[in-house]
């Protein structure tokens, strides 16, 4: 299990890799959340074509449930 340091730590990591604005903007929801008593932990960052492709072709071309 992740400590809340090492969540913080995958979160500020991933965001980096993003647009700075939205970086910005991730960091204040999340900071927000986190007054609020939440703790929300970033998934996914910059998005290639190709994995957005394959995002996209999932349940239409290849098999699995729709996802975008």
């Amino acid at each position: 299990m992740l400590s809340i340091s090492d969540i913080e730590n995958q979160n500020n990591s991933i965001l980096s890799q993003v647009n700075p604005q939205l970086a910005l903007a991730g960091r204040y929801i999340i900071e927000s959340a986190k007054n609020a008593g939440y703790l929300l932990i970033v998934a996914e960052g910059f998005r290639t074509n190709q994995k957005q492709n394959e995002y996209y072709a999932q349940g239409r071309t290849k098999p699995g449930a729709i996802i975008t």
